[in-house]
């Protein structure tokens, strides 16, 4: 069974986004019975749920679009959106976060930074290598007046290091107690660096 009538749009799966880097995203047209309408051929709009772009133009051809789209904001939870106005026609994508890719350990490969909580501030990053997001935190570790991303790399609820943004990509590892109190934390990491 065929009909030409756009039941709903589906848009294919967007992973985790690097912030300001485009990816292609493939939207189909399809009837009731999920089979693309061949005859669907417009431009419409797609955009953010919550409203972080707006407007990208996504040609149709053969009820196919292939489209451009780059998110220019760290933001978690967010999906793509767009509706065909003449008939109430709705797709939406998969949930997916975007990141800042910055290799704050030293190891050639970047982290993936996220603000999980939406509120403007990186406070996780996901290391490949052991597969797994952990706590992230901002302080001006060494007194420069800007902020720096304190981690904890191996989980160990103990500071492992610090990635400078005035430096732009240098890093440092603090080991040992600095303040002599039997236990590695921030006080250490701040006074190891203020010396």
């Amino acid at each position: 069974i065929t009909t030409n009538i756009v039941d709903h749009f589906e848009i294919s799966y967007v992973p985790n986004q690097k912030v300001n880097s485009q990816f292609n995203v493939q939207v189909k047209a399809v009837n009731k019975y999920g089979n693309i309408v061949t005859s669907f051929n417009k431009v419409l709009m797609i955009g953010t749920e919550p409203g972080v772009i707006n407007g990208i133009p996504v040609e149709f051809v053969n009820g196919v679009a292939n489209v451009l789209v780059s998110i220019p904001v760290l933001r978690s939870n967010i999906k793509l959106v767009l509706s065909y106005s003449a008939n109430g026609a709705t797709g939406q994508s998969n949930l997916f976060s975007t990141y800042l890719g910055i290799d704050i350990d030293g190891d050639g490969v970047e982290e993936q930074l996220y603000d999980r909580d939406n509120n403007g501030v990186v406070d996780t990053f996901y290391h490949q290598l052991f597969n797994k997001e952990f706590p992230i935190y901002i302080f001006d570790a060494n007194s420069d007046g800007r902020h720096d991303y304190i981690f904890d790399l191996d989980g160990n609820r103990k500071f492992d290091g610090y990635y400078d943004i005035r430096m732009n990509a240098a890093k440092k590892f603090i080991y040992g107690d600095a303040d002599g109190n039997g236990v590695v934390n921030l006080q250490d990491v701040i006074l190891a660096l203020k010396y």
